[in-house]
């Protein structure tokens, strides 16, 4: 968490020295701590996923998924203190956040309900389903950060692409690996028994929620919504409701 949390504050730091503490310098600021908070937020996104699929190798870092979930959060205070220093310096740019906030707020209770006497009172169960929607939540918050937003803004694909695709290829590519850590999973489940089925119901219940969270938080940030971002919006808000479905089915 400190470390986390250092780097961040160096980064805003070093940014803020060099472009100024004025709109400029906080925009820079605000793109290169969101970078260093999802590299952290990967982690802890799709470690579980890979000791999954490819073994014992990477168990260290599932065993390390708390670690790097606590690591982003705390990273990522610098980054919302950023974005509320441009509020203060353009009050007529505080609006249309409803999606990234939600996304703080799912960050946060997340880092509350690690602590095991409040995961505990929660229950496994509710534990796994929120767990697995808040980190669906914020991996499309971070789409909506590398593609959708950017593409909306942007023409210019070459320059969208050095400065955005590897982030968005990491994202993706966490995704994938939840999705095939899901379905091997599933695929070595014979029956459903009782409590399987209503943990169905349930989960149907948290994705609707999730989905309608979603919209709104779109509907919210990008009235004009291209095709492309549609597409990729769409395909990473299905695969987070079957990951929050296939968490409240498993044991």
């Amino acid at each position: 968490m400190a470390v986390g949390f250092f780097v961040a504050l160096v980064l805003a730091a070093v940014v803020l020295a060099k472009y100024g503490v004025r709109e400029r310098g906080a925009a820079v600021g605000l793109q290169l701590t969101a970078r260093w908070s999802f590299l952290l937020f990967w982690f802890a996104y799709a470690g579980s996923a890979m000791a999954r699929l490819f073994g014992a190798r990477f168990d260290a870092l599932a065993r390390r998924g708390r670690d790097f979930g606590l690591a982003y959060a705390s990273a990522h205070v610098i980054h919302v203190s950023l974005v509320l220093w441009i509020f203060y310096l353009a009050p007529d740019k505080n609006g249309g956040m409803v999606f990234f906030w939600v996304g703080i707020l799912c960050t946060y209770l997340l880092a509350l309900f690690s602590i095991p006497g409040f995961r505990e009172a929660l229950g496994p169960q509710l534990w796994r389903a929120y767990c697995a929607a808040a980190l669906e939540y914020i991996a499309l918050a971070f789409a909506a950060d590398f593609i959708l937003g950017p593409l909306q803004a942007t023409q210019a694909i070459k320059h969208w692409a050095l400065r955005y695709l590897p982030f968005v290829l990491l994202l993706i590519g966490g995704v994938g690996l939840r999705l095939a850590a899901r379905l091997r999973g599933d695929s070595r489940r014979s029956r459903i028994d009782a409590s399987a089925k209503m943990s169905k119901l349930i989960a149907t219940s948290v994705g609707l929620l999730l989905l309608a969270s979603i919209a709104i938080g779109l509907w919210d940030l990008f009235p004009g919504l291209n095709r492309l971002a549609a597409a990729v919006a769409l395909v990473l808000i299905a695969a987070g409701i079957f990951n929050v479905w296939g968490a409240l089915n498993s044991n």
